[in-house]
């Protein structure tokens, strides 16, 4: 390595210094979000949504769980087969927060259509109607 190179890194690194990291206050946001989703979402998505989909949804525990064995594997799949092209797209820059907002309101929108369903179904079943009249009919 050259003195000139040594100069610049250093002089970059001076640039950095003090900026960024966990205890920048983005960085310290960023920690404390992941510290309260990440065991909310392994919680949910391990221990409580396969045994409500398999005797729920399914009504055969042994072929929910293949149901929601055979999810996860195309998830996977699906993720690991995107995530080098995908996050090669996110870092090389542009606007992050427009593509975060669509995600939220995608979410948001596939949780309430979830959640009609589901009171739908559960308010038709109970009343044995072939319609159901709620706030989400």
């Amino acid at each position: 390595m050259s003195l000139t190179t040594a100069s610049a890194e250093a002089d970059a690194m001076a640039l950095y210094r003090g900026k960024g990291g966990v205890w920048s206050p983005s960085g310290l946001a960023w920690s404390l979000f992941e510290f309260a989703r990440n065991p909310y979402f392994l919680l949910v998505v391990t221990f409580i949504f396969p045994p409500y989909f398999a005797s729920k949804v399914v009504g055969d525990p042994v072929q929910g769980q293949a149901m929601v064995a055979a999810a996860t594997y195309i998830a996977g799949f699906i993720c690991a087969a995107t995530a080098p092209l995908l996050g090669a797209m996110m870092d090389r820059g542009g606007r992050r927060k427009p593509l975060l907002a669509f995600f939220v309101a995608a979410m948001s929108l596939s949780a309430r259509v979830a959640c009609c369903s589901a009171r739908k179904s559960s308010r038709c079943a109970r009343r044995s109607a072939p319609s159901c009249a709620g706030p989400c009919a």
